[in-house]
């Protein structure tokens, strides 16, 4: 299960009759403690305070973790009046939350807002927290408005909002309360997806008996729980292989790439990366698009590299196509890729969809975008699709089909050693429908390291 997916309100409602039995847990929370590492926790929306969205250092919150903080009486101020430092892991030192207004509230003080912040208790035990210093919205408690599940920056809310969906209310957590709450949810989290992986595999009447009985014991430990999900994963991937194949291929890009068109605004917390570009979020951008709707864009000052992907385990084994529109300010050197296969990128800033076909031999699968060489520092990327193709014979045979179909042609022997091109020209000529799937496999081996020696001549 990805754990980057902030879905509140599916967390917070979740009531169908398959998950009754579970109870969410909750972590214990108390009062304001000054001069001690805490956490600071939204009740409603079951998240913790910490930077994330741009930059990495916006004002937000995460179900899946919190960062450290440190409630100080702020110097000079009167006695309820504090500021809160917290463990900006993005840049591995401590810094104050400020404010410099109602929408721009970030993690990384640097002389550029209010650090002042007053916690006022509620009756049951909660806090609302305001800033002190914005003198047009010192009354606006902090908070976070549930009404799209993507979205987890924190404002400063106008307190004469009816909406139903904004929740400003806070609990003080301590590490040790913080550390039993994670490994309760941890628990919970992985009985979701057993329940959820059981229904998908009664949709496709597969006797799941043994992991139902399982999820039915909520004294069940986490690795009970974890073999019941891989067990269940097994039968599906098993039930899905004999199901694709080239003549009636599957399109699970639903099943296992969140957020794949980006119009749920999700793309930057879903979608992982190895670089460190300054923005990274879901945008339109006039001019990039034939429409203007979203996609995932990262930006830098200067050129970087790295990679945007989702990484997928526990897919059937076999012979998958992906497809990625991608977008580019720079030369060379960006691919859109599938496990070890890529396609480069050569259209320029003009979002253009590319292709590649991989194979899958260990259940797991990673697509998206690489960038090797420094030479964007704007990328942009949308309309993601994943076509299962099976794990058949036939399979195996399309899969190199598809790759000769779409490989180069060498016909000048100036260029190339004529010893390879012979080789190359075997293999693109050769029977597959009389070959097993090992005898093709080990085809797809050998095409694939003369390609790249042709390409290195």
């Amino acid at each position: 299960m990805n754990r980057n997916l902030l879905l509140f309100a599916a967390s917070m409602l979740m009531s169908a009759p398959t998950f009754a039995q579970w109870t969410a847990p909750t972590p214990k929370y108390g009062d304001v403690v000054l001069n001690d590492t805490c956490y600071l926790y939204n009740v409603d929306a079951n998240a913790f305070f910490l930077g994330a969205n741009s930059w990495n250092t916006r004002a937000s919150v995460s179900t899946n973790k919190g960062y450290k903080c440190v409630i100080e009486h702020a110097e000079g101020m009167s006695d309820e009046i504090v500021t809160i430092k917290d463990s900006v892991e993005t840049k591995g030192a401590m810094f104050y939350v400020f404010a410099s207004s109602q929408s721009d509230l970030w993690v990384d003080y640097n002389n550029n807002g209010s650090i002042n912040w007053q916690f006022d208790k509620q009756s049951d035990g909660t806090y609302l927290i305001y800033n002190v210093g914005l003198a047009e919205h010192e009354t606006y408690p902090l908070g976070i408005d549930l009404s799209q599940s993507n979205k987890t920056e924190l404002y400063l809310n106008n307190p004469e909002s009816e909406s139903t969906t904004v929740q400003n209310r806070w609990g003080i957590v301590m590490p040790a309360d913080y550390d039993e709450y994670f490994v309760a949810y941890t628990l919970y989290e992985n009985a979701m997806t057993l329940g959820s992986k059981i229904e998908e595999a009664e949709n496709y009447s597969i006797d799941v008996t043994d992991a139902k009985a399982v999820y039915d014991n909520t004294a069940s430990t986490n690795d009970q729980i974890i073999a019941a999900i891989d067990a269940v994963n097994t039968l599906i991937n098993k039930y899905k292989e004999n199901l694709a194949s080239p003549e009636n291929p599957q399109d699970i890009t639903e099943n296992y790439i969140p957020d794949a068109d980006f119009e749920l605004n999700q793309g930057a917390g879903v979608w992982q990366r190895t670089h460190s570009a300054q923005n990274y979020q879901t945008g339109g951008t006039p001019g990039k698009m034939a429409d203007d709707t979203y996609f995932l864009e990262a930006w830098h000052p200067s050129t970087f590299t790295g990679k945007t992907y989702v990484s997928i385990a526990d897919i059937p084994n076999g012979v998958y196509q992906f497809t990625l529109s991608a977008a580019t300010n720079g030369g060379d050197g960006c691919y859109v890729y599938a496990n070890n296969d890529s396609v480069e990128v050569t259209t320029g800033s003009t979002m253009t969809p590319y292709t590649v076909y991989t194979l899958v031999t260990d259940n797991n699968l990673e697509v998206g975008l690489n960038l090797p060489k420094s030479q964007q520092n704007w990328i942009g990327i949308d309309d993601a699709k994943l076509i299962y193709y099976g794990n058949t014979n036939e399979s195996y045979a399309y899969w190199l089909k598809s790759a000769i179909e779409n490989a180069p042609e060498y016909d000048d022997y100036s260029l190339v050693q004529k010893a390879l091109v012979e080789k190359y020209d075997e293999i693109i000529s050769a029977d597959l429908n009389s070959m097993n799937k090992e005898e093709i496999l080990a085809q797809i081996d050998k095409f694939n390291a003369i390609k790249d020696e042709l390409a290195e001549n």
